[in-house]
């Protein structure tokens, strides 16, 4: 007996029992821990038990049993083809239609395809940003799973833990985040199909440690990627793997590879009209050029981004983009225009509550007056910053606010304040490599 006939015979026999009215105990001569792992195959039983278990419920002889099983795969099949279509119907952005379709599906939930179901219902509540709701459907899934020791046909685990992972990160827990992420990389299974899930994880999990400054774990895992880039047929992932070898190209000055890899990135990104990715990909664009001090093409990069985005529906790129036009406008000691940007770059930092991108904005802040050797005016700044990225665990970024916060307690001789800054940063040295942080905030 194959896996997925294992899976149909224990919920068979469950069912058959449950529409007898028969609870476990009342199964005459089988103890209640038995009945219970003979519905869960957790644990082997006897084949005498069993036939006993079968006779009981009415499905013996073992025909009787087969028959039931046949009719439910058939049943299985034809639901497994109604969840295929409501995920289409999801994709497409007809979320009402297809929840008012899980509606309709009545099914136990020791089914074998109840997570499945479930597994949508938390799609939709995640493509309507109630996260809290998403968070609980698919935590729950995972707890049925566990609980009625059912093994979904496709890899829908893994895609809870993925939601999960992702829903983590926008609260700027990536602790949390990094955990899930490996736990559907673990509970992911080849032989189910839908191999974008792991590429979708993978693609993820380079993002978190990135900005937990691991910068090596996270090349390793894109240099595998790369080299099938051809296979992967998501291109929100291919668009993904093309921004952070840009990021980490730049972090190693190899500028003109750099930008080679986001003008072919920019150029998928157009064809495939997603325009997130596109933005991205112009943000780190311009920020290679100011590595290489060609600021006018830098900040038509910057420009090109407010302008595309101007009913600010990507907002987190937007900020990106008026924190590294404050970059440009201090190396241009254009301190008017640095200081408009900066205003709005932290203002929207603090509305969109992304904790990651404002303790940027901060730092760049804190730069503009570090420059102009207002020490005290920057100090508030990069503490702002650190006491965020402290909180969340960017440990790299939290480097770069202490290296400046220690530059201004050092010009401002405050010799208690510069040794608290050079422990912190000797404390965080040995988890990240502070020189390799895949940003720009001055030069």
């Amino acid at each position: 007996m194959n896996n997925r006939d294992e899976v149909l015979v224990r919920y068979v026999v469950k069912k058959m029992r449950k529409a007898h009215g028969l609870r476990q105990e009342d199964i005459a001569g089988i103890s209640t821990a038995t009945v219970s792992n003979i519905e869960n195959g957790k644990i082997p039983v006897t084949d005498d038990t069993f036939i006993h278990f079968l006779k009981q419920i009415n499905l013996y002889p073992v025909e009787k049993l087969h028959q039931e099983v046949k009719k439910e795969r058939e049943k299985m099949e034809d639901l497994n083809l109604t969840l295929k279509s409501i995920e289409a119907i999801m994709e497409k952005g007809n979320e009402e239609i297809a929840m008012e379709q899980l509606k309709n599906i009545e099914i136990e939930n020791f089914h074998p395809l109840a997570l499945s179901i479930r597994y949508l219902e938390g799609r939709y509540y995640r493509l309507k940003d109630d996260l809290k709701k998403a968070n609980d459907i698919f935590i729950n899934v995972i707890r049925l799973a566990e609980k009625n020791n059912i093994d979904p046909p496709t890899n829908v685990l893994a895609y809870c833990y993925k939601e999960l992972g992702n829903n983590s990160f926008l609260k700027n827990d990536l602790t949390n985040a990094l955990h899930y992420v490996n736990k559907g990389l673990e509970v992911f299974d080849e032989n189910k199909g839908r191999k974008e899930v792991k590429q979708r994880l993978q693609s993820n999990k380079i993002q978190y440690l990135l900005k937990m400054g691991q910068s090596d774990h996270a090349a390793q895992i894109l240099n595998d990627l790369w080299q099938h880039l051809s296979e992967i047929e998501n291109i929100r992932v291919v668009l993904n793997i093309y921004r952070f070898r840009a990021a980490i190209l730049r972090g190693r000055g190899d500028y003109e590879e750099a930008i080679k890899v986001c003008q072919e990135g920019i150029e998928i990104a157009v064809r495939n009209d997603i325009k997130n990715r596109h933005l991205d990909l112009l943000n780190i664009l311009g920020t290679v050029y100011l590595k290489q001090n060609r600021y006018e093409k830098a900040r038509k990069c910057f420009q090109i981004v407010l302008w595309m985005d101007a009913g600010s529906n990507y907002p987190r790129r937007n900020i990106d983009s008026l924190s590294n036009l404050g970059t440009l406008f201090i190396q241009l000691a254009d301190w008017k225009q640095a200081d408009v940007h900066l205003d709005e770059a932290i203002r929207m930092g603090r509305e969109v509550g992304d904790s990651y991108r404002l303790a940027k904005a901060l730092i760049v802040r804190g730069n503009y007056f570090f420059y102009q050797g207002q020490y005290n005016k920057a100090v508030p700044f990069y503490e702002e910053a650190a006491e965020l990225l402290r909180t969340h665990g960017f440990k790299q970024r939290l480097s770069t606010a202490l290296l400046m916060l220690s530059h201004c307690f050092d010009k401002m001789d405050k010799n208690d304040d510069l040794v608290r800054c050079y422990k912190e940063l000797l404390k965080i040295q040995g988890d990240i490599d502070l020189q390799s942080e895949e940003e720009l905030y001055d030069f």
